[in-house]
């Protein structure tokens, strides 16, 4: 699934949640490989200041479950920061995303750096300082 949205920052951010984190090993806990930073969250707060609650009500089933499940911690933090009120069966899914939420890992692991883990993410806990630091 490809966006061809005339908004390149917008067609950008839908083919990374529908696309690129799709490539991941979606096991428990859940990967992504390029790092949890940067484009993750800034794809999201795009989102959020744009108001684009259509596109992430349609994340919410995208194939990617890390990609559901930032939509559906996305939609959490609207509802209670921003009142946004979704319809019922976005909210049921919501529900159903967020009743099962995995801890994601990250990062580079190498030799040359010592360091041999990836990074651990529980952004269940810690989606709004994430939102505002990554």
């Amino acid at each position: 699934m490809e966006s061809n949205d005339s908004n390149l920052k917008r067609k950008a951010a839908i083919n990374y949640f529908t696309d690129a984190l799709d490539d991941s090993t979606f096991e428990k806990p859940f990967y992504i490989l390029d790092g949890l930073g940067y484009e993750t969250f800034n794809y999201l707060r795009y989102f959020i200041v744009a108001k684009d609650y259509k596109v992430l009500e349609n994340i919410l089933y995208s194939p990617s479950p890390t990609s559901r499940q930032f939509t559906a911690l996305t939609f959490r933090y609207l509802k209670h920061h921003n009142n946004y009120k979704p319809k019922s069966e976005i909210n049921v899914r919501m529900n159903e995303i967020l009743a099962n939420p995995k801890i994601i890992e990250s990062g580079v692991i190498s030799c040359w750096i010592n360091k041999f883990e990836h990074d651990k993410y529980d952004v269940d806990k810690n989606f709004e300082e994430y939102l505002i630091t990554q």
